[in-house]
């Protein structure tokens, strides 16, 4: 699908292989793969939970915008909105 695992689903899954990893990943047809990936620790640190619907960290030479999905203007540094 073209959306992160459902956080109910996550949280689930966590919960019951405390032991598997669980890694995210966002890639587009047109940069031939993934741009950006969550990384399994990501998902174990529970003062960072927000990071668990996150895209995740670019990887390297990946260059995106994140814009408002209303008005295509660029969000601020840290705002959730649409890649690009």
């Amino acid at each position: 699908g073209a959306s992160p695992m459902p956080l109910p689903l996550l949280r689930a899954a966590l919960k019951a292989w405390p032991d598997t990893d669980f890694m995210q990943a966002y890639g587009l047809t047109e940069v031939c793969g993934v741009i950006s990936h969550l990384l399994p620790e990501a998902n174990r640190d529970p003062g960072k939970e927000e990071r668990l619907s996150s895209a995740g960290t670019l990887v390297p030479h990946a260059e995106v915008r994140v814009v408002d999905p209303d008005t295509l203007k660029d969000m601020p540094e840290g705002e959730q909105g649409e890649l690009w």
